[in-house]
């Protein structure tokens, strides 16, 4: 018979030369960070359309995405409320037609006019000695009058000439409409965040299922060893199991992987004002920005947010709505004149003798208006105070913000320098182990552990790399500039004097 110790040592040797096989392949995953490179293309959805950069996306956002088209409806309506509040400084002109069929004795009833008591009509008066009118009268009996019909045509012109108040009118208009662009700036920077991070977490997705699918290839490896030990009488039916559970454990992750990198791609089309389903497919990047914004440099720069300047405009707005209650007040003219024709006969109405004109200039000096004004008044001085308020609120809001997304910057790009420290001590423990293992120097779970340390220091790097991204981007929308823009430009602007807002309208 053969000697065990032998068949042992046999059959070890076999185990050895079928696992180094598989050595090479182990070492140079383990020396990997990264399992997409820089400029690969990433599917999301669909089959092979054509690959996006994030400039791309951003600008396709900027002319697409819905809540952005509401916003800019918004400039259109208030334009046309300037046309409204210039309109009040022009005149009204009607051309107007008229019909008219009327019976009207009141001239007639009066004493004064042949009407009245006997003998105290208008001639009694004029001629009391030498006139008998007792039966005598050039103005009939009122029942007598007919009915006459009248037709008119005219130019009716109409001038109310109020210079102050049209004049903060107009000027309330413009400063809604600085307001509202603002406004829209600010969507525009809250929209291109949402878009970066719609773009990176593509490339999460994608590199999270990566990993997955590279340790699921390492991880049936491992099984298929466990199994070919256990044959060979080096591993138990617990070891082989433990194995099988590590390996099973990873199918659903990796579904739901998959499932985040479709939910990633939808999410992306909808900020581009697309169809949910529409394929897509991004060029992975990573833009570590490394320059240490200074926090004094950031709150300077957030004083100038966009939000921050609506809101500050509200209050302008309400000095002006001030402005004009207190107007309703002020003195002003109405002119108003008409001009036309007026006949009995409609075939007569242009004849000559016909025309008639009128035209007169009134000045109004207004006295009481019920306190309407006053009441006016006193809700636009409330409506100040109150937005003053608001301001105050929002400025700590926005420092608050600010120094939050400073310090989750150093707090990223911290994790990100650990990350990559651990995923390399995890891949030196890995392979350790696996020698080890190889010349029956360690046990199976050991494997198994070092395995799944391994892949969680993987998954952390990876989370570590989106949050550095997104945190940037977080940061400069919060200090008031378009995420889209290099952090070094903002900087750059800030220590020179010259506001981002013209490094976005160049782009």
């Amino acid at each position: 018979m053969t000697n065990p110790r032998v068949r042992g040592a046999a059959a070890l040797i076999v185990l050895l030369l079928g696992s180094t096989a598989a050595a090479p392949a182990e070492a140079q995953d383990a020396a990997e960070d990264r399992f997409i490179a820089e400029g690969d293309v990433v599917l999301a959805i669909g089959e092979e359309p054509a690959p996006l950069d994030l400039d791309t996306c951003i600008d396709v956002a900027l002319r697409s995405n819905d809540g952005l088209r509401q916003e800019r409806q918004g400039l259109s309506e208030l334009e046309a409320r300037k046309v409204q509040a210039r309109s009040e400084g022009f005149p009204v002109v009607e051309l107007q037609g008229a019909w008219s069929r009327s019976r009207d004795p009141s001239f007639a009833l009066d004493e004064s006019f042949g009407g009245g008591e006997e003998g105290d009509d208008f001639f009694s008066i004029l001629f009391p000695d030498t006139v008998d009118v007792a039966e005598f009268s050039f103005v009939p009996d009122p029942a007598d009058i007919p009915a006459q019909t009248f037709w008119r045509t005219y130019l009716d012109a109409f001038w109310e000439l109020r210079p102050t108040r049209v004049w903060r009118a107009v000027s309330a208009a413009e400063g809604a409409i600085e307001q509202q662009a603002a406004l829209v700036r600010d969507a525009e920077h809250r929209t291109v965040e949402a878009v970066v991070g719609a773009y990176h977490a593509i490339v999460l997705a994608r590199e999270r299922l990566a990993a997955i699918e590279r340790e699921i290839d390492a991880r049936e490896e491992f099984l298929a060893v466990t199994r070919r030990r256990f044959r060979l009488e080096f591993a138990t039916p617990l070891d082989t199991l433990q194995a099988a559970v590590s390996l099973s454990n990873l199918r659903p992750e990796a579904r739901r992987r998959a499932n985040d990198l479709r939910r990633a791609g939808q999410q992306l089309n909808l900020l581009l004002g697309r169809d949910p389903l529409t394929p897509v497919a991004v060029i992975a990047s990573f833009p570590l920005e490394d320059e240490v914004v200074p926090a004094g440099t950031a709150l300077a720069l957030a004083r100038h947010r966009p939000d921050l300047q609506a809101q500050r405009r509200e209050s302008s707005l309400y000095e002006l709505r001030r402005g004009v209650a207190d107007a309703q007040n002020h003195p002003y003219l109405t002119v108003e004149g008409q001009w036309g024709f007026v006949t009995r006969e409609l075939e007569d109405l242009t004849n000559d003798g016909q025309d008639f004109w009128r035209a007169g200039v009134t000045l109004h000096l207004p006295l009481f208006d019920g306190l309407r004004s006053r009441g006016e008044i006193q809700e636009a001085q409330a409506q100040l105070r109150r937005n003053e308020a608001r301001v105050d609120e929002l400025e700590g809001q926005v420092r608050d913000e600010v120094l939050d997304a400073l310090e989750m910057l150093e707090i990223a790009r911290a994790d990100l320098t650990a990350a990559s420290l651990n995923l390399d001590r995890a891949n030196d423990a890995y392979t350790q182990i696996s020698l080890r293992y190889e010349l029956g120097k360690a046990d199976n779970l050991e494997v198994l552990n070092a395995q799944a340390e391994r892949f969680t220091a993987r998954s952390t790097l990876i989370q570590a790399r989106y949050d550095v991204l997104t945190s940037l981007a977080t940061l400069k929308r919060a200090m008031g500039a378009s995420p889209a823009l290099p952090l070094a430009s903002i900087l750059a602007a800030a220590d020179g004097g010259a506001p981002t807002n013209a490094q976005e309208e160049s782009r």
